[in-house]
């Protein structure tokens, strides 16, 4: 694949202890465009892998929102997709890989390494240590602070480095099973444009639909809350330190919360790490339904997240849980039902900043061409129109509004061939 891809994939054998690189055959790309379609297509190209880490077309680029990758997790009856926000799927895309390939167990913990186009498997530097000192141990052993971990600890969830991540189907306690521990991304590598101009131009167009059909004086996860409950939410407003944005995202929704220091002060006072970044709104919705102090509540999801806990979990729970009850709790989930499908419960299951839309479509589209679904949720501004002129002008790829849908959306029907 020429352009918006590095044109491989990274077959990955744990038992053999084994990563070796394929090329990335073109017709998966015109066919599947990426993300989670892609993935499916790859998994069945390749039986004996369990799971995929796969980028989208639109991952790494100027895309608003074009943060993501996207976890599939085979299993003989289900299929879920995770998506990997944060800075994750941009380091992931320009360390050299388009998607990575998982299976077999190793007789020994590992962890995976991938940077400049090199992969690397690795034994894993101890097996105790929580999310925090596992993700400060790597990045010392690579030697980048700027390293992007994904990372198993004790609980079943997978991190995102320090903080908890949008698994809710436990495929961290999965990998860990087989001996997979973490994955690590440097990403300094560039990607090809066939049409820089015209489609950095709809880039900075689109950036500025996405903006101006945001509501207003909405921010951060209490701004989501607010529209999800059709009221102000200001739960968390008393901690909130500052807010930040996944990559190339015009919403700042991640949350961080001082609980251990005065949250108006920029300057640290040694404090190791004085509170939490909150990167999912439904266990602030959980805590506030049942009345916890929020500064209890923020300790409990930092405990969490260094546990590997479900987050909305260990908020069902509530402070006085213990860190075996945490790590042993299932996920919460809404309040409401969510349409049936193979996405994360992670994202508020309705469409938050549109009257009009199938939010499931709106999911398909988010997971397929690596852009957060959370912002497809909140922006109206996502037309299929658009989405394909940036097809047309980034990668070359002919697809037609209504083709691009049907594609994404065969996500949701898709059996193991």
């Amino acid at each position: 694949m020429e352009f918006l891809y590095n044109g491989n994939i990274l077959v990955v054998n744990l038992t053999e202890q084994k990563a070796e690189e394929d090329f990335l055959p073109e017709e998966v790309i015109s066919n599947c465009l990426g993300g989670a379609r892609a993935n499916l297509e790859l998994l069945d190209r390749y039986p004996e892998m369990n799971v995929a880490i796969g980028s989208g077309p639109f991952t790494a680029t100027p895309v608003p929102g074009a943060c993501l990758a996207v976890a599939t997790w085979k299993r003989a009856d289900k299929i879920s997709h995770i998506p990997l926000n944060l800075f994750f799927g941009m380091e992931f895309k320009l360390s050299g890989f388009d998607f990575v390939l998982l299976g077999g167990v190793s007789p020994e913990p590992l962890y995976l390494w991938l940077h400049d186009g090199i992969a690397d498997l690795i034994t894993f530097p101890g097996l105790s240590k929580d999310t925090w000192e596992a993700t400060d141990s790597l990045r010392r052993e690579l030697g980048e602070d700027l390293v992007q971990v994904l990372l198993n600890g004790k609980g079943p969830a997978l991190n995102l480095g320090y903080w908890s991540s949008a698994d809710r189907e436990g495929l961290g306690r999965y990998l860990s099973s087989c001996g997979l521990r973490a994955v690590c991304c440097r990403g300094l590598g560039m990607l090809d444009v066939a049409d820089p101009q015209s489609y950095i131009s709809t880039c900075l167009r689109l950036q500025d639909q996405v903006r101006d059909s945001l509501p207003p004086d909405v921010h951060g996860l209490d701004g989501i809350l607010s529209l999800y409950k059709g009221e102000s939410f200001h739960y968390s407003a008393s901690l909130i330190h500052r807010r930040r944005a996944c990559f190339a995202c015009p919403y700042d929704c991640n949350t961080f919360l001082k609980i251990d220091e005065d949250p108006g002060q920029m300057g640290l006072a040694g404090v190791e790490e004085p509170g939490v970044l909150l990167t999912d709104a439904l266990s602030l919705h959980i805590m506030e339904e049942k009345g916890i102090d929020i500064r209890e509540g923020a300790a409990l999801l930092r405990r969490a997240a260094r546990l590997g806990a479900f987050p909305d979990g260990a908020a069902a729970l509530g402070p006085d849980a213990g860190d075996e009850q945490l790590i042993s709790a299932e996920p919460a989930g809404w309040p409401e039902e969510a349409p049936p499908s193979p996405f994360s419960d992670w994202c508020p299951p309705r469409l938050l900043g549109a009257k009009e839309g199938d939010w499931v479509e709106a999911q398909a589209m988010a997971y397929t061409l690596g852009i957060c679904p959370l912002l497809v949720s909140l922006s109206p501004a996502f037309h299929p129109s658009t989405l394909s002129q940036l097809l047309r002008e980034g990668a070359e790829l002919e697809v037609p509004p209504d083709h691009l849908i049907g594609v994404c959306k065969e996500v949701l029907s898709w059996r193991a061939g």
